[in-house]
């Protein structure tokens, strides 16, 4: 894992749900200082941050780690897959229903253009 990569990544999703450096520090038990470090690329996280951060910003600890060689489709579906297995049977249905009304709609706006 790449510092500065993980750094850039870690602020985006931290300003993804409007937290300040101050705010999201308190969150993970760590300082302001600290996470500015850390964001900016110069340390990495111990490991209970890290687990601090994946909770804090509602992600799976794979999300906030992977690597840049993996593509943003395999980023996205490991993420939905982690979700996913947080949910009961009644929950997953309901989002399948979701998929399936969006491919929907997104094949009658093909065939209509």
């Amino acid at each position: 894992m790449d510092k500065i990569e993980f750094g850039l990544k870690l602020r985006k999703l931290r300003e993804q749900k409007n937290l300040t450096q101050v705010e999201f520090a308190e969150m993970i038990d760590i300082t302001d200082k600290a996470l500015s470090r850390i964001e900016v690329g110069r340390v990495l996280p111990h490991l209970n941050t890290l687990v601090s951060m994946t909770e804090a910003l509602n992600v799976s600890l794979e999300f906030l780690i992977q690597n840049k060689d993996k593509t943003e489709k395999d980023i996205y579906s490991a993420e939905i897959n982690a979700r996913l297995a947080e949910m009961n049977e009644f929950d997953i249905k309901h989002i399948l229903g979701y998929i399936d009304f969006y491919l929907a709609q997104k094949e009658e706006l093909k065939s209509s253009i």
